[in-house]
């Protein structure tokens, strides 16, 4: 809006919201090359956005079980819609794909179905609800605790392929970046041994956790590496770091 519309507050009129709801619908529908299932999908978010957005625990799901399939996979989980008036039955184990259905029968007259696929496994999951939305929710809030029950939801380790000591440094900004705890810090004191040569004592600490783990060498570098290489394999668990 230009800044005379908003002086007029003529964001909030209905042809404008008309032509933004448009606008955006011809958007997808180019994007999509005009995928009718997208274009539904979106119109009913847009004509209810409190469904998905301030639905508490149950709408956080969906977000969630995207977000593990894009961080554990780089691979979006895929959703499969039964409509209502289609008859679906689940399919049973067969060695290779389980489908795990919350429904007692194949079909409720007047409900639609959600098939989750999970990237990286073979486990799905189908659930039913009154539209096609709260099908969703109800699927994926069922992958989410599959995840949780049986440890497979993405964790600290998972976001470190390699830990070494030789990358320990950049390795624990990246783990503080991405929100696990504050940033590293670090202590150096030079001391010297009795040859006169210089030792670099480092200590690595981070503000909220209990331990901090130090290192010496005569060279402040490495020093600085083992005493974030020690700390590293403390936030991750991997081994004891001494």
């Amino acid at each position: 809006m230009g800044k005379g519309d908003e002086k007029l507050q003529l964001a909030g009129e209905a042809s404008v919201k008309e032509d933004l709801f448009e606008a955006i619908l011809g958007a997808v529908a180019l994007d999509s090359d005009w995928d009718f299932r997208k274009l539904q999908e979106v119109a009913e978010i847009m004509l209810s956005p409190e469904e998905f957005i301030n639905d508490g625990e149950a709408a956080d799901y969906v977000g969630l079980v995207y977000e593990w399939g894009m961080r554990k996979y780089n691979a979006p989980p895929d959703f499969k819609y039964i409509a209502a008036n289609e008859i679906y039955a689940p399919v049973s184990y067969d060695g290779q794909t389980r489908i795990v259905s919350t429904s007692p029968q194949y079909f409720h007259q007047g409900q639609c179905g959600c098939q989750i696929d999970l990237p990286g496994t073979q486990m799905s999951f189908m659930c039913y609800g009154s539209s096609k939305h709260e099908a969703r929710k109800a699927a994926c809030e069922q992958a989410y605790r599959y995840l949780e029950q049986h440890d497979m939801l993405f964790s600290i380790v998972d976001e470190i392929e390699d830990p070494n000591p030789e990358d320990a440094i950049s390795q624990l900004e990246i783990l503080a970046r991405r929100g696990y705890f504050d940033m590293p810090k670090y202590e150096f004191e030079e001391r010297h041994g009795e040859d006169g040569n210089p030792i670099w004592y480092v200590e690595c600490f981070i503000d909220g956790e209990e331990y901090s783990f130090c290192a010496e060498n005569s060279s402040k570098k490495a020093a600085k590496k083992a005493a974030a290489f020690d700390m590293l394999c403390y936030v991750l668990g991997i081994e004891e770091a001494e």
